[in-house]
C-alpha cells in the first residue's frame, strides 16, 4: 500500500478520465470518480513452451526469451542422467548439441547466454568437476573446477566471469571459485560462505550475488551476499520456507521462486537487498529447477514435484489500482 509519506510533496495532475495509456508509476486523480489512481507495476506468471523430455535438477542461462537448458534428471522412468541440451526462443524449444558429460545437480553460469554458457561439476555416476562451455553450435570440455568433484554447487554470472560456491561431496562445502574463461580459482579463507550448503540458487554477477536457501548443517532457508571477495549472512527470512527453489535477477533486486517442500513449492517472493515480498504464485509446484532472467522478466523451466516439462515465464506489467487513505 502507498503511504502519505511516500507520495507527500508530489505534485499530481487532475484529470476527468483515465489517462490512455498511462505509464508504469504514474499517478493521477481522477475528478469524475473524485477517486486517487496509478499504474503499480504487478508481477504474474504464465506458461512458456513445452520443454523437450521430463526432467529435473536441469542447469540453465540466458534469458526469458532467449534462454538454453542442459543436463539433468530424467523422470519417470530410470531416473538417470541426461545429456539434453535446448534453447528457448519465448515460445518454443528446439534442440542443440548434447553435452559431453551426462550429468545433473550441475552449476551453470546463469547470466550467460544461447551463444556463451559454462556448465559447472554435478554427478554423473558420482559427483565430478568437469566443466563445458556452449558457444552456439558445440560443447567444449574446458579446466577442471579447481577443488574436489562436486554436486549441488551454486553458480551465476557469464562464461567469462563466473562464480560458483557451496556444494556436496559427501560433506557440506562452503568453497568459493571463480572463472575467468579460461581459469578457475579456489579463493578459500575469508571468502568461504558462512554457511556450509547445497541446493540453494544464486544470481547476481562475479562481484556482487545472493545465495538463497539450501540445505545446511546450520538450517535452512538462509540467505547470504557476496561483495566479490566476502559473504555475509542476511537477517532476513522468506515469507515462506522452503529450499532448493529458483532465482533470477542480482544482488539487491531478484525473485526467488518454487521449492520444497511441496505445499510451499508455488511461492514467489521479491528480494530488494533487505528484505522479502510475496508475489504472486507460480502455477505448478516445482524445485529443482532451472531458472535464469532478471527479477521482472524471469524463466523457470523442468523440476521436480509436478509438470517436469513445463516452462513457466514471470513478467511484470503495469496495472491500474486506485489508492485509499488509512
Amino acid at each position: 500500500m502507498t503511504t502519505f509519506k511516500e507520495i507527500k510533496g508530489t505534485l499530481i495532475k487532475s484529470l476527468s478520465s483515465d489517462p490512455s495509456p498511462a505509464a508504469t508509476g504514474e499517478m493521477w486523480y481522477n475528478s469524475t470518480s473524485q477517486t486517487l489512481k496509478g499504474v503499480q507495476a504487478v508481477g504474474a506468471w504464465s506458461s512458456g513452451g513445452t520443454y523437450p523430455t521430463n526432467a529435473a535438477l536441469i542447469s540453465g542461462a540466458g534469458t526469458q526469451t532467449a534462454a538454453i537448458a542442459f543436463g539433468g534428471r530424467v523422470y519417470p522412468g530410470p531416473n538417470g542422467p541426461t545429456n539434453i541440451s535446448a534453447t528457448y526462443n519465448g515460445s518454443s524449444w528446439t534442440a542443440t548439441p548434447n553435452i559431453n558429460t551426462t550429468r545433473y545437480y550441475a552449476a551453470s553460469a546463469k547470466n550467460g547466454s544461447q551463444t556463451a554458457a559454462l556448465m559447472i561439476a554435478g554427478f554423473t555416476t558420482g559427483e565430478t568437476n568437469v566443466c563445458e562451455e556452449y558457444n552456439g553450435s558445440s560443447w567444449t570440455s574446458v579446466n577442471n573446477y579447481p577443488v574436489s568433484a562436486r554436486m549441488w554447487d551454486m553458480g551465476t554470472g557469464t562464461q567469462t566471469s563466473a562464480l560458483a560456491s557451496a556444494g556436496y561431496t559427501g560433506s557440506y562445502i562452503a568453497t568459493t571459485c571463480t572463472y575467468d574463461g579460461t581459469n578457475w580459482t579456489a579463493l578459500g579463507g575469508p571468502s568461504d560462505m558462512n554457511s556450509s550448503r547445497f541446493g540453494g540458487t544464486t544470481c547476481g554477477t562475479q562481484t556482487a550475488a545472493v545465495m538463497f536457501g539450501g540445505t545446511s548443517p546450520g538450517g535452512s532457508g538462509l540467505v547470504e551476499s557476496w561483495n566479490g571477495s566476502a559473504w555475509s549472512e542476511e537477517s532476513a527470512t522468506f515469507n515462506t520456507p522452503r529450499n532448493v527453489g529458483g532465482s533470477a535477477g542480482t544482488s539487491t533486486n531478484a525473485i526467488y521462486f518454487g521449492g520444497e517442500p511441496a505445499g510451499n513449492g508455488t511461492a514467489t517472493e521479491s528480494w530488494n537487498g533487505t528484505s522479502f515480498t510475496t508475489l504472486a504464485s507460480m502455477a505448478n509446484s516445482k524445485y529443482a529447477m532451472a531458472c535464469n532472467g532478471t527479477a521482472s522478466a524471469a524463466l523457470a523451466t523442468g523440476g521436480s514435484n509436478s509438470a517436469q516439462n513445463a516452462t513457466e515465464e514471470f513478467s511484470v506489467a503495469g496495472a491500474t489500482k486506485t489508492f485509499t487513505t488509512s
